[in-house]
This record gives C-alpha cells, structure tokens and sequence, in this order.
C-alpha cells in the first residue's frame, strides 16, 4: 500500500458512514462504537442486510452488493 508508508492511511468507511448515512437507519439498525486511535465508527448487524437495504432504498439509495469494491474501499488489494 503505497499510502501506507508515509502514514497517510484511505479513509475509515465504518467512520464514513457517519457521515453519510442517514440519522433513523444509524439509529435503527445500527450502534456506534470507537477506536483508540480513530475516534467513532457506525456498525450495521449483517444479520439485518435485508432491512438495512429496504430502508436505504425508501430514502432513495439504489443499493447493490459489491464486495471487492467494499475491500478496496477499505484498503485491501484485491
């Protein structure tokens, strides 16, 4: 990871989804937790995809399941 060596890491999209999430999907299906270094995070339970999904998409989301694109957001080769 050519970022990694002068310790400019990508983003934290567990962090992220802060952000961007809406406030009732945090609140409803998700819990906020925090890391010594990087601060607070939001969770989602995977056992509640299905929800989760429903309710992104009644706020206009078009969700689609990308699990590659997820681990290079993450920072992971692939």
């Amino acid at each position: 990871m050519p970022w990694a060596a002068d310790g400019d890491w990508p983003a934290w999209p567990a962090q992220q989804m802060l952000d961007w999430v809406p406030k009732a999907i945090q609140q409803k299906y998700g819990s906020i937790g925090s890391s010594h270094l990087n601060g607070e995070c939001l969770t989602l339970a995977p056992r509640e995809e299905r929800q989760i999904i429903a309710a992104f998409r009644r706020v206009g989301y078009r969700c689609t399941r990308d699990d590659r694109l997820v681990q290079r957001a993450s920072g992971y080769e692939v």
